[in-house]
């Protein structure tokens, strides 16, 4: 079986393979390693084995910072106010138009979802970049289709509307589920994460092989059986993770994902076999059980979770995450961009989050409920929500307003639509399910906001990528440059900690 190295992971690999051989410029696989690949010389014979009151939000002291684009506020229709307040007034020398950022639920955006397999057509969803000759408006809408929302998408809107501002807001009460200490985002992207760092590797640990070899271009790899269940399973059984398997394994700090690199690096060579191959030989959790010298009750614990459908489990956690949609470029672009002691759920939005930028168009009153990417997006939709005349009844790409983007990014980093109902659906409620902190205190995976839901104007909310030396870092879905973009705190006031974090 012959697999090109320049094409992107998307492939089966968590199921067991034949051994197979494929030439090096045909290098695919799931494994990791820093080990210098000198050391993994041996002959091809061997065999290695709400009721709380909250603090009331404080105007920050750049309360009067402005975003690039202009005010991205959203709003209730009947309170919304489409022309743009003093406060949030352009900034100087942009010629962009006040657009705002969201709409009631509502309203009918509906569009035919025609939505596919997110495993079918991976391709075509990596290369799905923002257009710049879609985003102009089309007067012309006796053909444009509106944007139908599926049954599972209108029982959600029915038990969790959207709702962008509160005219009887008068401070923060918690909401009552916000002390219960349960973990609301499980069977998240950290997985998903670790799964794709490892066939980077992988890829780069072969390709060190070769160099270290002199192997040209028409020599061969063989993979054997994949083991990254069995990976897994040691690491669950060494952090007491063994319930709900693989749901709850968890990658809480940087320190954790280095223990499954070395779990790999112990589980995984990569050898010569002749003067032209390579194989790439991996152990079972059997080894790794007589390695770690774990008593019967950790090899009962590691037999019953390699099962066939914790290996079907694992597949479906990658397969239908947005992760398995990015390039490798992409990917690796997304954990620069993540700081380090971003960990566990907060890394998980920020991964969901950091997809999107450039890839999904700003739509007035555009939401999506989709784990993975939304087929939808980028489709030549009629605007229907009111409130913005600059949008309403015009023809542009469907995508998603700034909190359906924050909606979204929740959903996905928790793998499951029962998390909307912990971030909140529309601006008013996210800010409802978070707690007031000051700007001192915002770390990665924090909201913030423009407005108070009272103010009797549209909002517009961004999610913290990072908060350092070179300032604070927003990504957020921008009416005015059209899309997920990471700005800096320019124009939001007020930060906010989701409880959805249980911290």
């Amino acid at each position: 079986m012959r697999r090109d190295r320049k094409k992107i992971h998307l492939m089966k690999v968590i199921a067991g393979v034949t051994v197979a051989s494929v030439t090096l410029c045909s290098v695919q696989g799931w494994a990791v390693a820093d080990q210098v690949v000198q050391t993994e010389k041996v002959e091809a014979t061997s065999s290695q084995p709400g009721t709380a009151e909250q603090e009331e939000v404080k105007q920050s002291p750049e309360a009067e910072a402005v975003d690039e684009s202009g005010s991205e506020d959203t709003g209730n229709e009947s309170e919304v106010e489409t022309t743009q307040p003093e406060e949030e007034s352009t900034e100087e020398g942009s010629t962009e138009e006040q657009d705002s950022d969201d709409t009631d639920a509502n309203e009918n955006h509906d569009k035919d979802p025609a939505v596919k397999d997110v495993q079918s057509d991976k391709k075509t969803s990596t290369s799905k970049k923002k257009d710049k000759t879609n985003k102009q408006d089309n007067s012309d809408t006796s053909n444009a289709n509106t944007v139908k929302k599926t049954e599972k998408e209108k029982e959600l809107e029915v038990s969790h509307p959207a709702v962008e501002s509160d005219s009887t807001w008068t401070g923060d009460t918690a909401p009552s589920w916000a002390d219960s200490d349960q973990e609301y985002i499980q069977g998240n992207l950290a997985v998903a994460e670790q799964i794709r760092a490892l066939e980077r590797e992988l890829n780069d640990r072969v390709d060190r092989a070769a160099k270290t070899y002199a192997l040209d271009d028409t020599a061969g790899v063989t993979y054997e059986d994949s083991n990254i269940l069995d990976i897994f399973a040691v690491y669950a059984v060494l952090n007491d993770m063994t319930d709900d398997f693989p749901y709850e394994v968890e990658f809480t700090s940087e320190n954790d994902r280095e223990e499954l690199l070395q779990i790999f690096n112990q589980m995984t060579r990569v050898n010569r076999i002749d003067s032209d191959s390579l194989v790439v030989r991996r152990l079972t959790y059997e080894d790794m059980a007589e390695e770690y010298g774990f008593d019967d009750d950790q090899k009962e614990a590691l037999a019953q979770l390699v099962t066939d459908e914790a290996r079907e489990l694992l597949q479906e956690q990658y397969d239908t995450s947005i992760l398995s949609q990015l390039t490798d470029e992409e990917f690796e672009e997304i954990q620069e961009l993540i700081p380090e002691d971003a960990s566990g759920a907060r890394r998980s939005v920020l991964l969901a989050a950091l997809s999107l930028e450039d890839k999904v168009n700003y739509f007035w009153g555009g939401k999506s409920y989709q784990v993975g990417w939304d087929e939808r997006w980028g489709q030549q939709s009629l605007v229907t929500s009111e409130g913005l005349a600059s949008q309403t009844g015009t023809v542009r790409s469907f995508g998603l307003d700034c909190s359906g983007f924050v909606t979204w990014a929740f959903i996905n980093a928790g793998g499951d639509q029962s998390v909307l109902g912990y971030i909140g659906n529309g601006t008013a409620t996210q800010w409802a399910n978070s707690e007031a902190i000051s700007w001192d205190e915002v770390i990665p995976g924090d909201l913030v906001f423009y407005k108070t839901p009272n103010s009797g104007s549209i909002n517009h909310v961004g999610i913290v990528v990072s908060n350092g030396e070179d300032g604070i870092k927003i990504v957020h879905c921008s009416s005015g440059q059209n899309g997920v973009v990471v700005t800096g705190k320019v124009g939001f006031k007020y930060a906010r900690r989701p409880y959805i974090y249980s911290e």
